[in-house]
């Protein structure tokens, strides 16, 4: 198999399987993401799931899966 064709994948890129059907690869590295730049972000850590029986622990999850979210980068700080 040659080897694939390098591409940089950029805002309006749309590469189709259908128009060009090789293979390629990002070059470079993901961009951070942020509010208008849409980028690579770390998977966050896993929120159990809610057992509150009332709206002060619902709260308190609800606020621990935003700070999960914080810490990875998937929303800001």
């Amino acid at each position: 198999m040659p080897n694939p064709k390098p591409i940089s994948l950029v805002a309006g890129a749309n590469p189709s399987p259908l128009v060009d059907p090789q293979e390629f690869v990002l070059v470079g590295p993901l961009p951070a993401a942020t509010a208008t730049v849409n980028g690579g972000v770390k998977r966050a850590a896993a929120q159990a799931n809610s057992t509150a029986t009332d709206v002060a622990g619902l709260v308190a999850d609800f606020n621990a899966l935003l700070a999960k979210l914080r810490t990875a980068g998937v929303i800001a700080p």
